[in-house]
């Protein structure tokens, strides 16, 4: 991801000289889409890459939100409204597939990004 991108996703970019799009959103959700997890990872890495995959793709689709990029009538899911559902739907199952204590292993961390992402979507 380059630094715009990451401006936006932490709300200070200069939004009337910003470079961001649907094309880049659609484009950035799609590049993380094809991340998956290796099985010579951890547990604890396993959950924290699959994880913190979901957050970031909420975390474009909120950058798409402050933008006004989001369509509902667009034939992408990471432009309508009902996407970070979908990422919720998702972390749950990432969830339910893996061991508590790979959930603990990342500590502080794992709260810092399931935190958010359910208050956000509440």
């Amino acid at each position: 991801m380059d630094d715009a991108l990451i401006d936006c996703i932490n709300c200070t970019c200069d939004r009337p000289l910003c470079s961001f799009s649907a094309e880049l959103a659609i484009s950035t959700d799609a590049a993380l889409e094809v991340v998956q997890a290796d099985r010579s990872l951890s547990q604890v890495q396993m959950a924290d890459l699959l994880v913190t995959k979901q957050w970031l793709q909420v975390k474009i689709w909120q950058a798409s939100v402050m933008h006004m990029t989001i369509d509902q009538s667009s034939l992408f899911p990471q432009l309508r409204l009902e996407y970070p559902l979908s990422k919720l739907v998702n972390v749950i199952n990432i969830i339910d597939g893996i061991p508590f204590s790979a959930l603990l292993g990342n500590g502080q961390g794992m709260v810092s990004l399931l935190l958010p992402m359910t208050s956000d979507l509440y």
